[in-house]
């Protein structure tokens, strides 16, 4: 049963990133904030994506992202997740 649901939430996963990774990466996310459902949604919580491979102060963050692509992913965060990001929504906006 367990094991039943784990291959589900993957599969959905996967059917997420089909629909999501690709407009995603076009507008300057990188593939590793999205790697895993976990991933993305620290990503969402932080607003940067952690790393074991470089220094903290190298991680990449919404900072850089230009003003066009931070317009769109707070739209699309918006659009996904109404009332779980106002923090990361408001951060993405005051960038554009």
């Amino acid at each position: 049963m367990s094991f039943q649901r784990h291959h589900e939430k993957i599969k959905h996963w996967r059917e997420w990133i089909r629909r999501n990774g690709n407009a995603l990466a076009a507008h300057g996310v990188p593939r590793d904030a999205f790697g895993t459902e976990l991933d993305w949604f620290l990503f969402l919580d932080h607003g940067y994506i952690q790393s074991a491979k470089v220094a903290m102060a190298d991680w990449w963050t919404i900072k850089w992202l230009s003003d066009d692509n931070a317009k769109w992913l707070a739209d699309f965060v918006q659009e996904l997740y109404p009332d779980q990001y106002p923090d990361l929504v408001t951060a993405l906006r005051r960038q554009s």
